[in-house]
């Protein structure tokens, strides 16, 4: 949280969080860790440097997990696939917002089988 801004704009799709509340941002983040979102490998496919402030990145995290996990329930352990677009937004060293686009229906087809 020591690179995130005071009052930071995070949107997260589709989960229709919306909060400039730095405290907000933290507790979300410590949820996402406590379903196991600790080990994880991100593949970045595609970032482009949109100007001196934004950038967007596109792909995909590989991760175990197990809980509560982005609104879904995750019963028993097991590694998951998040495909992801984040514009993230950085001034004077801190992140000042992001737009976090998940596919959660790819992520809820996933956990059916």
């Amino acid at each position: 949280m020591a690179t995130v801004a005071p009052n930071p704009d995070f949107h997260m799709y589709p989960l229709n969080l919306h909060t400039t509340d730095r405290k907000q941002v933290e507790a979300f983040y410590r949820s996402v860790f406590a379903a196991g979102f600790k080990n994880y490998d991100n593949h970045i496919r595609n970032r482009w440097a949109v100007d001196g402030e934004t950038v967007i990145v596109e792909g995909s995290c590989d991760a175990w997990l197990k809980g509560e996990f982005l609104g879904l329930t995750i019963p028993e352990r097991r590694k998951v696939t998040i495909e992801q677009v984040a514009i993230i937004t950085i001034r004077d060293g801190l992140i000042q917002g992001e737009r976090v686009y998940y596919d959660l229906l790819g992520l809820k087809n996933l956990l059916a089988t």
